[in-house]
Parts: C-alpha cells; sequence; structure tokens
C-alpha cells in the first residue's frame, strides 16, 4: 500500500471481493474508479474500501451492483439501516448464490471469461482445475458450484439467457472431451447414459459420464431426447448392463415415470436402470431413484465390481 493507494488485489482482500468482480463492476457500471499513476499502474483509493464493504452487503441482501455502487456512502448507510438484521437474513438466505464473497474467486473468473465469451480463457480455467484436482473433484468441486450459483449468477451478473447457454456448452464440451477419451481406455460397453424424449439435461448427463469413467465404466452416451424403445435396442444389442437416465428438474414427472417403468421391466434381462435429477419422483417398479451424485456414484461403483 503506498500512500493510502491500493492495488486491485489490497481492495479485493479488505472487502472480500473477488477481482473479477470489481473489474466487471468497473467495466459495465463505471464504479468502483481507479487513479492511474505516472507508471501506468492503476491504483485504487483506501476510502473505497469501507463503501464497498456496504455494497456487498447490498448486493447481498439483493440491490443490484448498478444501484448501489453510484449510491453515496451516507445513502448506503441509510439504506441498510431501513433492514434489520433479521430482514437481511432472510434476504440473503433467498438470494445465498448472489452473495458475491459465497462463490469461489476461481468461479467468478470463469464467469468473468464467460461474460466476454472468451472460449480460449474458459478452456485454460477448466484445464487448471481438471489438471490440479483430477475428474472425480472436479464434478464434486467445480461442476456442483457452477450449478449451484448459475442461475442468480447469471440473473445478477450476466442478465443474458445467450451467455447461460453459451456457459453451458462450454463446460458440457469440456467434459465430454475428457471423458470420452478415458472411456475410449476402457474399451468396454458397461452403461448406458440417456435422457428421455423430450428431455435435456445434458451437463448432468456429461457429469455422470465423467463419474462413471472414474469407476473404470465404458460409456455408451446417447445424449437427448431419446425414445424409450430405442435405449432398450441399444442396451441389448451391445451387452449393456445397466442405463442411467438424467432427468431435468422441470419434466413432466407422470410422463417420464410411465417411460421408466417401461424401461423397468428390463429388469427381467438382468439390464438395472436408474434415474435422477428430478426431485418429484417417487418409487417406480425396476428402477433405482437417484437422489444425489453421491448416491449416483456408490450404484455405478457396485455396477464396476
Amino acid at each position: 500500500m503506498e500512500d493510502n493507494l491500493l492495488s486491485i488485489g489490497e481492495l479485493s482482500r479488505l472487502t472480500h471481493i473477488p477481482v473479477a468482480t470489481i473489474r466487471n463492476w468497473e467495466h459495465r457500471y463505471g464504479a468502483p474508479v481507479a487513479d492511474r499513476l505516472p507508471s501506468g499502474h492503476r491504483r485504487y483509493s483506501l476510502a473505497l474500501v469501507e463503501k464497498l464493504k456496504l455494497v456487498r452487503l447490498a448486493v447481498a441482501s439483493g440491490y443490484k451492483p448498478s444501484l448501489v455502487l453510484k449510491t453515496s456512502l451516507e445513502e448506503l448507510q441509510a439504506l441498510l439501516k431501513k433492514m434489520d438484521s433479521k430482514q437481511r437474513r432472510q434476504k440473503a438466505s433467498e438470494t445465498q448464490a448472489l452473495l458475491i464473497n459465497s462463490a469461489p474467486m476461481e468461479l467468478m473468473q470463469l464467469f468473468e471469461a464467460i461474460r466476454r465469451m472468451d472460449g480460449r480463457e474458459v478452456e485454460i480455467l477448466l484445464t487448471r482445475e481438471w489438471m490440479q484436482g483430477g475428474a472425480r473433484k472436479f464434478v464434486y468441486g467445480w461442476a456442483m458450484q457452477f450449478l449451484k450459483n448459475s442461475e442468480p449468477l447469471y440473473a445478477t451478473y450476466m442478465d443474458s439467457i445467450a451467455l447461460k447457454h453459451y456457459a453451458i456448452e462450454q463446460i458440457q464440451s469440456f467434459l465430454c472431451s475428457r471423458w470420452m477419451s478415458m472411456s475410449n481406455t476402457i474399451g468396454t460397453k458397461d452403461i448406458v447414459l440417456t435422457c428421455l424424449s423430450n428431455d435435456y439435461n445434458l451437463l448432468a448427463l456429461h457429469m455422470a459420464a465423467t463419474l462413471a469413467v472414474t469407476v473404470e465404466l465404458g460409456v455408451l452416451f446417447l445424449g437427448g431426447n431419446t425414445p424409450v424403445s430405442e435405449i432398450a435396442e441399444v442396451a441389448k444389442a451391445h451387452g449393456v448392463k445397466k442405463i442411467l437416465v438424467a432427468l431435468c428438474p422441470a419434466s413432466d414427472v407422470p410422463k417420464s415415470e410411465g417411460e421408466l417403468q417401461m424401461l423397468g421391466e428390463l429388469r427381467n434381462q438382468s439390464i438395472d436402470v436408474a434415474v435422477g435429477g428430478n426431485a418429484s419422483l417417487t418409487a417406480i417398479e425396476g428402477v433405482f431413484v437417484l437422489r444425489s451424485f453421491n448416491e449416483m456414484e456408490t450404484w455405478m461403483r457396485k455396477t464396476a465390481m
């Protein structure tokens, strides 16, 4: 720190706001404003720290960054006083994923790269996480964090359906390239991964495929919108003994349960069927209903034995 001036890293550390978020705010909303030194380096006033801490609290309470960033320190203090601690806790709970400091800094960097539609930077960030933790940790750490934070972060950080689709395609493509190469080295066809007709929970399906290859299961990936009759035909034709179906949370449950009951009849032919992704599913004869990725991995490990 020099003459009450802070680097962006120091400002991030003191306010608990990720660097990527500070840069995004400055780019989109013109605040906080940095001074440029004769050397060309950018520095922020120490006086910004108190205000940005209040901005962070306001955003956590549901206020939009575009509004509170241009509000004076005194107005921010008055705004926050209007909400007692109980109201703030309730509001923060409703917008949990909007807490700027709740999402890992690496995830915020990913969202910043996605906002710029910088495919090369997205690939670099995803590859770094994959190399540091491996396939399983990538799914349970990075991908799960993405799913947890994506909807509310899109709503306030990007506000674009196109960016949401871009992000999902980038992550699906990355996972696909990794698990496919691993599955090819396994050399067997052990499990069919699919969605039912008019269902497209592909990101969850690629995450499932990644976990499958970590337990040495060769994957036959059928993707979305696959008729039940063809799922059954593929499984029988290739001697596959396991079928995993991924449903969207908003799937037509009665329709899906009817199709799953048809697949459940394959149990008579020694083919096990499991399904996950929709919390509204009830017990289905002949089908394992999985409530989490952990349950799914346990089911897969039994398959691999």
